[in-house]
């Protein structure tokens, strides 16, 4: 029987009672093997073809003997080994089995040992647990700290920023409100000079009378008395004008002209140096006398 070139010749009786029974797994024969029968089947086998061919086929039949042998020692050492674990095993179970068999609270104590483990295992897992939540809430306070800080100083930023725009509006309203009154401080002074001096004048030409108000003033008042012995350093009276401002000091002479202009209402308060303040009307018919 000729092999087919490519594929290996067919097994001999023993090898496929050993592949059959599972010794050693079927293989691919060599290439050199395969070259060799490839050289038979295509051309005539001469003296030194046949000589190279069955070195290299006993050789191949000494390789297959001494894997078989080393496999054959595998499978012993293999199946020692197997039999040595099942006898440990056996004796094993026979020491448990007589082990049950002489103690009676054996398999309880096996139970309390085992449910005594899930409860340490159990502990030891709520433990951790706990100890997660606890960081989980430490971690929370110390977020909120942070965001409560933070808001603070926002909060805390805005309102200084608020503050400081507040101070600047009241200091620029405090300095306008000064600089206002200084004007009109100014002004009405120079008004109450304007008319003194016109009083001064009218004193001193009878000819001419020059009135510190309005003509379309009413006279409620006596009629003016001149006084030339009056002096200008007799600055002793004081009157409230309007807006409850401190006027004066002046003479009774001009105190008294203004008076008999109608420039002061009857309900003028007067008061004369350092004395308490009196409503014109309370003080008589010549209150500068």
């Amino acid at each position: 029987m000729v092999a087919k070139v490519g594929q290996p010749p067919p097994p001999s009786s023993r090898q496929a009672q050993l592949h059959s029974g599972g010794w050693i797994p079927a293989r691919t024969p060599p290439a050199h093997v395969l070259k060799c029968a490839k050289r038979v089947a295509t051309g005539p086998a001469s003296d030194s073809t046949a000589h190279s061919l069955g070195g290299e086929l006993g050789q191949e039949v000494a390789d297959l003997k001494a894997a078989l042998l080393k496999a054959k020692e595998e499978l012993k050492q293999e199946r020692k080994l197997r039999e040595e674990a099942e006898a440990a095993q056996q004796r094993v179970m026979e020491q448990l089995s007589a082990t049950m068999a002489s103690d009676e609270t054996f398999f309880e104590r096996s139970m309390e040992r085992q449910r005594a483990n899930a409860k340490e295992v159990l502990t030891e897992r709520a433990a951790a647990q706990r100890q997660q939540e606890a960081d989980r809430s430490e971690l929370m306070q110390e977020l909120g700290l942070h965001v409560f800080l933070a808001k603070n100083c926002y909060m805390h930023r805005h309102f200084a920023h608020e503050r400081e725009k507040r101070e600047l509006a009241e200091a620029a309203q405090h300095d306008l409100t000064e600089q206002l009154n200084l004007e009109r401080q100014r002004r009405q002074a120079a008004e109450f000079t304007l008319a003194a001096q016109a009083l001064r004048v009218q004193t001193t030409v009878p000819s001419r009378r020059v009135a510190a108000q309005p003509a379309t003033v009413s006279i409620s008042g006596p009629a003016i008395t001149n006084n030339t012995s009056s002096s200008a350093s007799d600055a002793t009276w004081y009157f409230l004008d309007s807006t409850n401002a401190i006027r004066g000091p002046y003479d009774a002479a001009t105190m008294l002209a203004w008076l008999s202009q109608g420039y002061f209402p009857s309900g003028t308060q007067v008061r004369k140096g350092s004395s308490a303040w009196f409503q014109l009307s309370h003080l008589g018919p010549h209150p500068f006398a």
